[in-house]
């Protein structure tokens, strides 16, 4: 009994399930073509309206299109703006009306840092590509981190640790990048000792040496 009770219950979540599913379909068939009456935008704080519909090619006016709507979500995700982009779409008898629902990355507020001593803010700043008032980018982060610690390499500090906080404003979106660098200790080249050269002179070598 318990066994033709889940037989019965199965086929009836199947079929509910094709149900909903066919509705789509048929629903979204029945849209295409309709003229858009509005293109919406939710959830922006840092960037405008106007600069994200400019980014996408439904259009108020236009027939309503899946294909397109679909271009338009990788569009936005192309930008690298958002950490995530939805779409509603309302239906009315005779039009649809279109929602683009987004989540900004944080704009940088402030950069800060603590603990550098050989090198002031300004020239630590001058090596990233992270900046004030732009949109946060943590691949990008992660390549100033090693950039800062490249400059201090090359300037004799190898054992360098280069570390980042960040701390984000919900309200506003805003985020404070806090760096802090620990240069440890200085290393000086005192000798540099070429053996086994015979057909080209040690002083040739040296001179051809960044170090």
């Amino acid at each position: 009994m318990i066994k033709a009770y889940r037989v019965i219950l199965f086929v009836a979540v199947f079929l509910l399930s094709q149900f909903v599913m066919a509705n789509g379909i048929y629903a979204q068939a029945d849209r295409d073509g309709k003229p858009v009456t509005s293109v919406n935008v939710k959830g922006n704080k840092a960037i405008s309206d106007d600069t994200i519909k400019s980014k996408v090619r439904t259009k108020v006016g236009d027939g309503y299109s899946q294909e397109i709507l679909n271009e338009d979500l990788k569009r936005l995700y192309a930008t690298e703006y958002f950490t995530n982009v939805s779409i509603d779409v309302t239906d009315s008898a005779d039009s649809v009306e279109v929602t683009f629902i987004i989540e900004e990355k944080p704009v940088i507020e402030d950069i800060t840092f603590e603990g550098n001593k050989v090198f002031r803010a300004p020239k630590l700043q001058a090596v990233m590509k992270s900046k004030k008032d732009e949109m946060l980018n943590m691949s990008l982060l992660a390549s100033d981190i090693a950039e800062i610690k490249a400059l201090y390499i090359k300037k004799g500090y190898p054992m360098v640790d280069v570390t980042y906080k960040l701390d984000v404003g919900k309200e506003l979106n805003k985020a404070k990048i806090m760096i802090t660098v620990d240069e440890k200790s200085h290393i000086k080249v005192v000798k540099i000792a070429i053996t086994g050269n015979k057909a080209i002179p040690s002083q040739k070598i040296l001179k051809a040496l960044e170090t």
